[in-house]
């Protein structure tokens, strides 16, 4: 039977690492532990700030603003934002360090 061939397929299959980063994740944010910031794609776990609804608003109704995707790496500034968001609420830090230059422990 085909449709056993396929269960037995998928059962045999190794794990997957997104699978398994998503199954501690849901470990982790339902155990009551350290907070956690989601950052998943469509999985926000916070209400937008009114002024980042304006903005985007505002970016949308912007023609040739929009015209690509961001670099992979994501955008500069709100890694930097994200990040000293991180150390200074999640890891209760002072400051990511800024630049590349390491030390502080600190997300950068």
């Amino acid at each position: 039977n085909i449709m056993v061939r396929i269960v037995r397929r998928v059962e045999d299959a190794p794990d997957l690492l997104i699978k398994r980063i998503a199954s501690e994740t849901n470990r982790l944010a339902s155990s009551g532990g350290a907070p956690l910031l989601n950052l998943s794609q469509g999985a926000p776990n916070l209400s937008p700030f009114p002024s980042a609804v304006d903005a985007a608003s505002s970016a949308l109704r912007s023609p040739g603003r929009l015209s690509s995707y961001t670099d992979v790496a994501g955008d500069e500034n709100v890694r930097a934002t994200c990040a000293e968001f991180v150390n200074r609420i999640v890891l209760g830090g002072g400051g990511g360090g800024g630049g590349g230059g390491g030390g502080g422990g600190g997300v950068q």
